[in-house]
């Protein structure tokens, strides 16, 4: 396993300060937020030719592109033009993740609030497989993989549906990212029964922590892409100072052969007063995982 840094951890910087100061904390790989407005971020329509130059830079700082992250949201809508637009969109992403020689492209599975319903979820999964193997295929064919996310307000929400959507799309374009704070945020599966359910699937980690403000384990969020001030119960901590086991998780990932890239997905974009600045927090979180990786 190989500890990348992530750019939602590093909004005032550029990208290829990120990669600086990635190389500077001794990671070996860099997960790039892809969107048009964020600052340390690659657009999607990026074109070949820059790809190349940045990779040329990364690949000086023995760096490596660990996975390309966009926020597409709609591949599961019943409106076949939005859904068609964002399949696109997703495509210009995985055409970028094979300039970058990047084997890694996070997906959301589609949109699901619990609010919606059996009959809407089942319903939504339908529309987000055929989009899934479509990409999935797409993606096979450049060589990159597509990783569904455990994530709250997706059809992928716990583990137990990640599997079920991924197993069902049964594509070797498509496996699943196992985020573990994602899952204790909605009081989902705990760790041993995530990892191994998930295990044949897992192409990418995502690392973070966080503690409970108060007594209310209540979950509530509004949106896929993140929870509003008013709705979190939770401050996010640096990884090894919150409630996720860490050691345990990394002795399981261990266990099962995971040799993929463990992605410090440090919030410090959206939660900057939760956290120390990334080139504090970041720092003890890189060395935090590097001794839990040697022992």
């Amino acid at each position: 396993m190989e500890i990348a840094g992530h750019t939602m951890g590093t909004p005032h910087h550029q990208v290829k300060e990120a990669i600086k100061l990635f190389t500077s904390l001794g990671f070996g790989g860099i997960e790039i937020i892809c969107r048009d407005d964020y600052k340390c971020g690659v657009s999607p329509d990026t074109t070949e030719k820059e790809a190349k130059k940045l990779l040329e830079f990364a690949s000086s700082h023995n760096m490596k592109f660990a996975c390309l992250t966009p926020y597409i949201t709609e591949l599961n809508s019943p409106d076949s033009q939005k859904r068609e637009k964002e399949k696109e969109e997703m495509k210009k992403c995985i055409r970028l993740a094979r300039y970058l020689d990047c084997k890694v492209v996070r997906a959301y599975g589609g949109s699901y609030f619990p609010r919606e319903g059996l009959e809407k979820y089942a319903e939504g999964k339908k529309i987000f497989i055929h989009s899934m193997q479509e990409l999935g295929k797409y993606a096979q064919d450049l060589n990159v993989c597509l990783a569904i996310e455990n994530h709250f307000n997706t059809l992928t929400y716990d583990a137990k549906h990640s599997l079920k959507v991924v197993s069902e799309i049964n594509s070797p374009g498509v496996g699943i990212l196992y985020d573990q704070a994602n899952l204790g945020l909605i009081g989902a599966e705990e760790y041993r029964e995530a990892i191994n359910m998930q295990a044949p699937y897992i192409v990418h980690v995502h690392v973070k922590d966080f503690a409970y403000k108060g007594e209310d384990r209540t979950f509530r969020s509004s949106s896929v892409t993140g929870i509003k001030e008013s709705e979190r119960i939770v401050r996010f901590k640096v990884t090894g100072e919150g409630i996720v086991p860490w050691p345990a998780i990394i002795r399981l990932l261990k266990k099962i052969g995971y040799k993929g890239f463990l992605s410090l997905e440090y919030t410090y974009w959206k939660n900057s007063e939760d956290l120390p600045p990334p080139e504090i927090g970041m720092k003890k979180e890189g060395d935090f995982l590097k001794a839990l990786l040697a022992s």
